[in-house]
């Protein structure tokens, strides 16, 4: 009787009359706070994103009276990425434990093509990110286009493969190389390595490998990466055996030389990509509890197709802000001005595992900006663009800071020429002064007196 009445006389399970169907109608024409609190995005997102995978990448749904629509189908997918378990899915849907699965298949199949097509740069390299002008500090780094890291994602797989999956945190986990741009999108991402491989293993395999559409750096360009990266050609590293992360100079104070400024603004900067990581894994739970799936056919491309939903939502909410609204432009200098002095000394630039003497030059030359600066508030660049718009166009300073004040007594010296010439170059403002020769004519007079420049500038760039 009891098998009669669980397999033969069957009661329908899902009778609910809130259907799946009647609940989307019902965040459709409701409060958009609630839609895009259920569906995980904007409702404009979630339209725009069932019209793409719809027009773009093949999404079709069987026509029938009772049958779903398209979408029905992505919010049931949405869920599962939110962490729900299939049943919750079923019973907030109505449907069968059977239709839930081969509809979360066929979204997945085409977020497959979709993440191809999502996940690479928009902006041209040539571009510079109004990012790179928000502020003083991130302004040297001028040639930057965006952040490489490597994180870590739960994986469930048997027990016989999971050996190499076993990664520092203590459980099997896939790897994950991506590189983020400063709108904190993946433009960039390989999923599914062994949780045990080190990051610059990945990383020499993906750069590598010709078959990988990775967006490689054109010439004079590079992506951040830390101390775990090589800083070699396309990929700028900050100073090893100083502090780095931006937790250690919030705990011991700010920057002591001219490494840990570099340190402590490449740290700011490339922070991009941790927080392009954080904003990504709070948004879908799933990455905290990965589902049983297969894990080269489900887990790996499922891992995939949240990245790339992270970067339609992030590109639709920069497209509605106004693109680059969002950026406060800093008044600080421009551009390191260029000074043909013979070069750099990299004694103190090049590292153990450097491969690139050009990359060394390029960090030494950001660094020694900043040591020019650190004398310098930026802030006093809003007082110069007083100056000039009020149409003050003289201003006294001593060659390499030599001289006294003869207006105020015990005053310890004037402004140093080099270094201002070189600040206002970097507004963009014609002093008609060649900073190469007041160098040579500060070190000349020096050398005469007997006496060491007080000009940061020249000792940066001699």
């Amino acid at each position: 009787m009891e098998y009669y009445v669980k397999y033969m006389d069957k009661i329908p399970c899902r009778t609910s009359i809130l259907t799946g169907r009647a609940w989307i109608e019902e965040l459709f024409d409701g409060h958009l706070g609630r839609g895009e609190e259920n569906l995980h995005m904007p409702l404009y997102v979630f339209k725009a994103l069932c019209h793409t995978l719809r027009r773009d990448f093949g999404l079709r749904v069987p026509k029938r009276p009772h049958g779903l629509h398209i979408e029905e189908s992505v919010a049931m997918f949405i869920h599962t990425l939110a962490g729900y378990q299939n049943r919750s899915i079923q019973e907030r849907f109505q449907h069968s434990g059977e239709t839930v699965s081969r509809h979360f298949h066929a979204v997945l199949d085409a977020m497959k093509l979709f993440t191809e097509q999502h996940c690479k740069p928009t902006r041209a390299q040539t571009s510079r990110h109004p990012k790179l002008r928000s502020r003083g500090k991130y302004i040297p780094f001028k040639n930057c286009i965006g952040a490489l890291d490597g994180t870590h994602v739960e994986a469930v797989l048997p027990v016989r493969d999971a050996a190499t999956y076993y990664s520092r945190k203590g459980y099997p986990t896939q790897n994950i190389l991506a590189v983020a741009d400063f709108d904190m999108c993946f433009i960039f991402i390989s999923c599914g390595w062994d949780g045990s491989m080190h990051d610059s293993r990945i990383f020499k395999e993906v750069i590598e490998n010709q078959r990988v559409p990775f967006p490689h750096p054109q010439e004079g360009k590079y992506y951040l990466v830390d101390v775990g990266y090589p800083n070699k050609k396309g990929y700028l590293a900050p100073f090893k055996g100083s502090r780095y992360h931006q937790a250690q100079f919030r705990e011991h104070g700010q920057p002591d030389n001219q490494r840990e400024m570099f340190n402590e603004a490449h740290a700011s900067l490339r922070s991009v990509v941790e927080r392009t990581f954080g904003v990504w894994k709070s948004r879908w739970k799933f990455l905290h509890n990965m589902p049983d799936y297969d894990f080269a056919t489900v887990q790996v491309p499922l891992v995939g197709a949240s990245m790339a939903l992270h970067n339609f939502i992030r590109r639709h909410e920069i497209a509605a802000l106004g693109n680059d609204r969002q950026y406060f432009v800093s008044s600080a200098p421009d551009d390191m001005p260029d000074v043909h002095t013979g070069g750099q000394n990299l004694d103190d630039g090049l590292m153990v595992g450097d491969t690139d003497v050009d990359m060394a030059r390029v960090r030494v030359r950001i660094r020694d900006h900043f040591f020019i600066y650190a004398g310098w508030d930026y802030c006093e660049n809003d007082v110069f663009d007083v100056e000039i718009c009020m149409g003050i166009s003289i201003v006294d300073s001593s060659v390499s800071g030599l001289g006294g004040c003869p207006y105020a007594k015990g005053a310890s010296g004037n402004v140093v020429s080099e270094d201002l010439v070189y600040i206002l170059n970097g507004l963009r403002v014609e002093t008609n002064v060649d900073l190469r020769k007041v160098m040579l004519a500060g070190d000349f007079i020096c050398k005469h007196l007997g006496q060491s420049s007080g000009s940061k500038t020249a000792i940066a760039l001699s």
